[in-house]
């Protein structure tokens, strides 16, 4: 997930990780959580997985790094005070991890042009790469409810988890009067991937009467996403196996959808998958938006 300028300029092609020596760094086998490890052997997770330890950071992410095969993932410094609360989220990345290495890494890191990376930051061009590379990162987290798919395959415990707590606090923010305030783009997305995630798997159903009455027509927006989303491809074949549809398709599907939701968004960009050759002259699927 793109969250601030930092993470876009980690995600140009051919850059590394910016290094920062107050992060911790440790193999996956030194991590101290033995859930994390127990994940990773359940996926079949081949790459090495380190862990990087960030000051201020909510929630977890993930940077795969392809032509050394190595999967970073990033963690809050305070989550040792809470591993039970954030095993949605880890197991989450984890997925992301397995779709790397057996489909693309596109399916778990938004990487961008190497052209991006020679724009001078106080430029208006650059401005103008941020504002799009967020919409970007927008119209392909929907990839989520793949990723998700995987994860309730081996663990739906965690999946009805972060779900109750996404809906709960959604609903009490409604019932306070408070929801269109924090309302924006991404809850958009979010609501309507846990309501067509529970039309595919069966799963609970939720009350949306009180989210959708304080939304009003913003709720439209959420009900075609709904829509499009329910209708998905399943990559997955019941535990950690892909389709043939995924293999052969997938990415083409993963672009199709993306401008889809681009133009629900009235976004201005084309969200388009191309092959860019990085720093090191290898090659590599990233995103661009012309």
């Amino acid at each position: 997930m793109i969250e601030n300028n930092s993470n876009i300029n980690r995600g140009i092609q051919g850059n590394k990780p910016i290094p920062d020596q107050q992060n911790k760094h440790e193999a996956i086998e030194n991590f101290g959580i033995e859930k994390l490890t127990n994940f990773a052997n359940s996926l079949h997770i081949k790459w090495k997985i380190t862990v990087t330890y960030e000051e201020g950071r909510h929630g977890a992410a993930i940077y795969t790094d392809p032509f050394n095969k190595t999967h970073e993932i990033l963690l809050s410094k305070n989550i040792k005070q809470n591993v039970e609360g954030n095993l949605p989220d880890i197991a989450h990345e984890l997925c992301h991890a397995r779709f790397s290495e057996e489909l693309d890494p596109v399916y778990s890191t938004i990487r961008f042009p190497k052209k991006y990376g020679d724009l001078e930051p106080e430029s208006g061009e650059y401005k103008d790469f941020v504002k799009k590379a967020c919409m970007v990162e927008t119209t392909q987290a929907w990839v989520d409810i793949w990723i998700n798919e995987l994860r309730n395959n081996l663990w739906p415990e965690l999946t009805a988890e972060e779900n109750d707590k996404t809906m709960a606090s959604l609903s009490n923010l409604a019932q306070t009067g408070n929801l269109q305030s924090h309302w924006n783009d991404k809850y958009t997305l979010m609501v309507a991937m846990i309501l067509a995630e529970q039309t595919r798997s069966k799963g609970k159903l939720y009350p949306i009467a009180p989210i959708k009455n304080a939304l009003g027509n913003e709720w439209r927006k959420v009900k075609k996403l709904q829509d499009l989303f329910e209708k998905l491809s399943r990559f997955t074949n019941g535990k950690t196996d892909f389709t043939e549809q995924a293999k052969i398709n997938g990415l083409m599907e993963l672009e199709r959808v993306a401008r889809e939701v681009a133009l629900i968004f009235n976004y201005p960009i084309r969200p388009t998958i191309k092959k860019d050759t990085g720093l090191s002259g290898e090659t590599a699927n990233v995103w661009d938006f012309k």
